[in-house]
């Protein structure tokens, strides 16, 4: 259970960073709630490729649905 708060943590930290709306003091005391600062960095990095294979997949799609 606390393996599922702590990536839930991450993930919201790294897409608020992503959005870039939250204010510097929010983001520093999302840092500090991260015990190991190593694991965010490859968990922007998770969401990045994510990101981009849905990207590609929604593009895939409408290339085929078009032609």
């Amino acid at each position: 259970m606390r393996l599922i708060i702590f990536i839930v943590a991450l993930l919201r930290t790294v897409f608020w960073r992503f959005l870039g709306v939250r204010s510097s003091a929010d983001h520093r005391a999302d840092l500090d709630d991260i015990k190991v600062p190593l694991v965010l960095p490859l968990m922007a990095f998770v969401v990045a490729g994510m990101f981009a294979v849905l990207v590609y997949s929604l593009a895939d799609i409408a290339v085929h649905v078009a032609g």
